[in-house]
């Protein structure tokens, strides 16, 4: 499903090329669930804004689907990136001053549906995201977890094939970290393909992880 080769992202500064990741190749197949696990600055939230289409690689390749994302014009990337990834982003990224229902309708107003059908799309999102009962809250009014599972919904919402999140314990309490991890099963049994970036250690205990990738200094140690 996606397949990396030679991936390098550098930033120039002057004579000098400081690298996020260095020369990064890898695969994930359909329906895995992956963990990029290291230190802040190992590169981990680099290389999945990469695989997200929010950031561009200064060489290499990345296909996703068989596309090859990296050599998409920005319009074309936008439509591939709202198609195919949810996104769960570490503070959320919510619309604080809308309800929870027009967030998590958001990213289907690109697409041109019916009422009826994103109200459906919707509310399915928000049963699976455990979040129902807050549709008609406003988001600067819920509480952490709450915020967490309004963005779990909003990335459900288009049927993305990939999730991908952003150190999504950091800022959850033990309770809350239960119930994320709960969600994030059934979402693998739903045969979503499933990329966390994080160094918090409670997930490499889990027995449902397929890989396990770690990275130091922008470079794949294994």
């Amino acid at each position: 499903m996606i397949e990396i080769k030679n991936l390098n992202r550098y930033y120039q500064v002057g004579k000098e090329r400081f690298y996020a990741i260095r020369d990064i190749s890898l695969s994930i197949k359909k329906g895995e669930f992956v963990l990029f696990h290291g230190v802040s600055g190992s590169g981990k939230t680099t290389l999945l804004s990469i695989i997200a289409g929010v950031d561009r690689p200064s060489s290499g390749m990345i296909s996703v689907n068989n596309e090859l994302i990296s050599k998409l014009p920005d319009q074309h990337l936008s439509r591939f990136r709202n198609r195919e990834i949810g996104i769960i982003f570490q503070h959320y990224n919510l619309l604080e001053s809308l309800t929870v229902y027009d967030n998590v309708s958001a990213p289907l107003i690109p697409e041109r549906l019916s009422l009826k059908e994103i109200d459906k799309r919707v509310k399915k999102s928000l049963k699976i995201a455990n979040i129902s009962h807050k549709a008609n809250s406003i988001a600067s009014t819920l509480s952490g977890g709450e915020k967490q599972r309004c963005a779990i919904a909003r990335a459900l919402v288009t049927d993305a094939s990939i999730i991908v999140c952003d150190e999504p314990t950091a800022n959850l309490d033990r309770a809350n970290i239960d119930i994320f991890l709960d969600i994030l099963k059934k979402l693998h049994k739903l045969n979503k393909t499933i990329i966390v970036s994080t160094h918090d250690p409670i997930f490499q205990k889990l027995d449902y992880i397929d890989q396990i990738i770690h990275l130091e200094d922008g470079v794949l140690v294994s």
